[in-house]
């Protein structure tokens, strides 16, 4: 992405997009989650069942899935004020329940309050002019405190002599990814932004103001380019009032962080579109020493740092710049900060879109233990509306011993210590379906689709496995390790077309939580997908779980779902670019993971009630009796379609299925068992179709044949070979042709539908003739054409040619040479979907032997290359003397037109019939013909 061109470079700042849901839970989320394995399981031997006991109390809820979203701890509906979790990419409303405008920001801990400065994004634009403070006790609940830097506290302009906000040139400013700094030396807090003029990034300045309190009048210290006016640095500053063209260092999306252990304090900037460049403050915190600094990354692209320390190690996270759209997040880090040759290699870190988000900050809290926890947050910015862009807060490992990061998603979490300042505080309310993981309160659930069965059509693209849907890999691959979204390494599943559908057999059933998938994307031209998540415990009847048909979010979505299901089948819809709205499914469409999350039941699941009789279309009435694997189970179940509960019909003995008086009955028959101490059962549902043994079931005459014109529908046939439901074929089974509306012209082609016994419906297409046609001919149709087969069944002997086309035999054919007079096109089906094409001044030319007779000649045409072209159709005798002629002209609207010539023949003749350019050779379009009929009525004699 150009960062010197105004829209773009507002898409520098990335702001993420949607990632998946982590392939490898971190250490942090998992551990506890695998002790509950065998719960979440579900499954229990029927061994193990014990003797019968009878099911008491058992609750409706208990049936449903586990936990809907609200349920899992998120914020209920916007303007709450007492949030319990930390809302995932969810609208997050401060204390008067306002939307949180506070983004690229970074947060500032201090006398026992979290401070939380951001831009303000509310006008929707990518110009920020305010930056917001807010004050929090517990990270969950924000209160608004004041707009602390825009035009209204700061109305200067900014000068050489005096820095200010406002540009002089372009009346403008935009001040972006603020970031809070205490000076415990000075008292002072310092606010640090990176400022641009208001027109493009080609100023790519910081800015830097201080203020004796935290929310009091921050006055601007400096708007400056480090080491301007001493260094060439960079590339031209529009707003440089010098003539030495020493422009100093540009910097963009930036960061700063104070090392606790030392008190000094360092910015890592984005200097270009290529490297990063790493200073150190001055004691003050308010400039950067930049003899001292040095460059960062070189030739990696990245951008929005973010830095913390830990156990003497400094780890710095990244994005890659690609405007807007999310990309892979990386993580480096150095045990020696003051050496630029320290740094190691990029690792990645989340998912391939970092779970639609871009880094803007990493947050160290400490839990009731007092243990040390960390916190990613990330920005995930809407561009087409930038006042509803959200955050991206997630729990982040760090492993002082391996140096390695991991970050999982999860659609919320809380602190187990309410306050997390280190105190030891109240704990938390219990949150439903939550469980405390290493000082984190997250859902309880387990990843369990990882390395499981996939269903699905593999090795569309070869090298592209369906294995790679979930084997555990959602990263982006590069080379060397820069996240390249171009890469061919990268591993995913990916297709060419839509739709498509992908099954993963969790190979046992689970109450599920939620979905999340990491698509693949190719930066700049990023894509999202329409899709839909179905559930089933047969792999044949499918519940719909999740329907993002209209999805437009990019990289990575996450669906909650509910109910217990074994099949979770995905099922792609279209694939577009993001860009544009066209579609890219031939190209960019794949899914490098798809991760299914189960609840951690209580309890496990009783195995599915066991019908006796499989699904499936019967003739006679069928008797059904229900078993299940455990012994002392009740069983439940209803016949019209809704799912069951324990106010549902008890199973005490065999079901009966009739059809009664209707020629067909579908019933969907639906159960579900609960055994003592156990979790009620997902749906067993078995879809049975009871049918007349006489209704059609399918057709096996041909769905295509010929009428003439003068018949019209009286042509078409009244009875078809058939099947019934019983399996018996039947030669004349009846059929009503539904014929309103519909016209029959010769030469054209009709749909039509009829209907049998039992409501079966057949489609056919009626090829039109007239009753005296002795020639249909279509251009090099070989001897394979349905609209020749057909009339050849209706005409007989009458129509004087056995196959399609051919060359002169003779008696009949084409005359010219394919390859240096004629060429074959072929666009589609259909008698106008083929045909010859002249090459430059030549012709396309018949030779049929006719005998005495009155001749109508009729020959189609189709324009397919959207040309205009002046033609002449014509007959001559074997003397060159034309019999007839007609000349008309076809454009790209020519989609099925025909011209007729007549002429009478006293005796036997061969005819040349000939399709030309009209006019002048080497001037227009040459000639084309689909198709050639050619129809005699007799001569008449004169009474003597």
């Amino acid at each position: 992405m150009n960062p010197h061109h105004k829209s773009l470079s507002k898409g520098s700042k990335f702001m993420g997009f949607l990632a998946g849901s982590t392939l490898l839970l971190s250490t942090l989320m998992m551990m506890p989650m695998e002790a509950s394995a065998a719960t979440i399981a579900g499954q229990t031997d029927s061994s193990a069942s014990g003797t019968s006991q009878t099911v008491q109390n058992i609750s409706t809820e208990s049936i449903q899935a586990h936990a809907s979203v609200n349920d899992l701890g998120r914020p209920s509906t916007p303007g709450t004020i007492n949030n319990t979790t930390i809302p995932v990419g969810s609208t997050w409303d401060d204390t008067s329940g306002n939307p949180i405008q506070a983004h690229g920001g970074g947060i500032l801990k201090q006398g026992g309050w979290y401070y939380w400065v951001g831009q303000d994004m509310s006008n929707n634009s990518s110009d920020t002019t305010a930056i917001n403070l807010y004050k929090s006790k517990d990270l969950l609940n924000w209160e608004f405190v004041s707009t602390i830097l825009s035009s209204t506290t700061n109305p200067g302009y900014t000068t050489d002599s005096t820095p200010g906000l406002i540009d002089p040139t372009t009346d403008e400013y935009d001040i972006e990814r603020p970031k809070l700094l205490y000076n415990k030396s000075t008292g002072e807090y310092v606010l640090w932004a990176h400022w641009e003029d208001g027109r493009d990034y080609d100023a790519s300045h910081l800015l830097v103001a201080e203020s004796s309190s935290v929310s009091g009048h921050y006055t601007i210290l400096h708007n400056f380019r480090p080491g301007a006016g001493q260094i060439v640095g960079d590339g031209p500053d529009p707003t440089y009032t010098g003539t030495d063209g020493n422009y100093g260092y540009s910097s963009r999306d930036f960061n700063v962080y104070e090392d606790p252990s030392t008190g000094d304090a360092y910015l890592i900037s984005a200097e270009n579109s290529s490297t990063m460049r790493l200073y150190k403050l001055t004691d003050n915190y308010t400039n950067v020493d930049w003899q001292d600094s040095y460059p960062l990354l070189s030739g990696d692209r990245r951008e929005a740092p973010a830095m913390i320390k830990v156990d003497g190690v400094y780890y710095l996270i990244s994005s890659l710049q690609s405007g807007w759209d999310p990309n892979q997040a990386m993580y480096t880090y150095t045990t020696n900060i003051n050496n630029p040759n320290s740094w190691a290699p990029l690792q990645p870190l989340g998912n391939n879109t970092t779970f639609y988000s871009q880094p803007t900050d990493i947050l160290e809290v400490n839990s009731a233990s007092r243990n040390p926890q960390y916190i990613y947050m990330g920005d995930r910015n809407d561009p087409n509306a930038l006042g509803s862009s959200t955050y991206v807060w997630l729990p982040l490992n760090i492993d002082s011993t391996t140096h390695t990061m991991s970050m999982s998603y999860t659609p919320w979490w809380s602190l187990a210590s309410a306050n997390g300042l280190g105190r030891p505080g109240v704990p938390s309310a219990p949150i439903k379906n939550g469980i405390d993981i290493n000082g984190f309160i997250l859902p309880n659930v387990s990843l369990v689709s990882q390395g499981k069965p996939v269903e699905g059509q593999d090795n569309v693209v070869p090298g592209h496995p369906l294995s790679y849907i979930d084997d555990g890999n959602y990263f982006e691959a590069g080379d060397p390790v820069t996240a390249d979204t171009w890469s061919p390494n990268t591993q995913y599943y990916e297709q060419n077309k839509v739709p498509w559908s992908v099954t993963i057999d969790l190979q046992q059933v689970y109450d599920l939580s939620r979905v999340d998938l990491s698509w693949k994307q190719f930066n700049g031209s990023e894509s999202y997908y329409d899709y839909t998540i179905e559930g089933s415990n047969n792999d044949s009847d499918w519940t719909l779980l999740a329907d993002e048909t209209q999805n437009k979010t990019v990289g990575f979505t996450s669906d909650m779902l509910q109910g217990k299901y074994r099949y979770v089948k995905l099922t792609v819809t279209g694939v577009f670019n993001s860009h544009n709205g066209s579609s890219t499914a031939s190209w960019e469409n794949g899914l490098l993971e798809m991760q299914v999350y189960a609840n951690n039941l209580p309890q496990p699941i009783t195995p599915l009630p066991v019908p006796s009789t499989p699904e499936g279309t019967y003739t006679t009435d069928q008797t059904i009796t229900l078993s299940d694997p455990v012994k002392g189970a009740r069983i439940y179940y209803t016949t019209d379609g809704t799912d069951p509960t324990n106010k549902s019909t008890p199973y005490t003995g065999p079901i009966t299925l009739s059809r009664g008086d209707a020629s067909t009955n579908n019933i969907l028959l639906k159960a579900v068992a609960c055994a003592p101490g156990m979790e009620f059962s997902g749906v067993t549902m078995q879809d049975y179709t009871l049918v007349d043994p006489n209704n059609i079931v399918s057709v096996l005459s041909p769905t295509e044949f010929a009428v003439t014109a003068a018949e019209g529908t009286a042509g078409l046939p009244t009875t078809l070979k058939a099947v019934n439901a019983a399996g018996n074929t039947i030669d004349n089974a009846p059929v009503a042709w539904n014929t309103s509306g519909l016209t029959f012209n010769p030469y054209t082609q009709v749909s039509v539908t009829g209907t049998m016994a039992g409501g079966y419906q057949v489609n056919a297409t009626v090829d039109v003739v007239n009753a005296d046609t002795i020639y249909f001919i279509h251009g090099q149709a070989g001897s394979d054409d349905s609209f020749f087969d057909a009339a050849k069944a209706l005409l007989g002997n009458q129509l004087m040619n056995t196959v399609p086309d051919q060359a002169y035999d003779g008696n009949w054919g084409y005359t010219g040479t394919i390859g240096t007079d004629i060429g074959y096109k072929y666009s589609g089906p259909g008698i106008y979907g083929s045909g010859w094409w002249a090459y430059a001044n030549k012709s396309i030319d018949y030779t049929l032997h006719l005998g005495p007779g009155n001749y109508t000649l009729i020959s189609g045409y189709q324009e397919w290359w959207g040309a205009t072209r002046s033609m002449t159709f014509s007959a001559t005798d074997p003397s060159g003397n034309v019999l007839a002629s007609v000349s008309f002209t076809t454009n790209s609207n020519t989609t099925a037109t025909q011209e007729k010539i007549q002429f009478t023949l006293d005796q036997s003749e061969d005819v040349n019939v000939s399709v030309s350019k009209t006019g002048a050779p080497n001037n227009g379009s040459d000639a084309v013909m689909a198709w050639l009929a050619a129809e005699e009525t007799p001569l008449t004699t004169a009474a003597t």
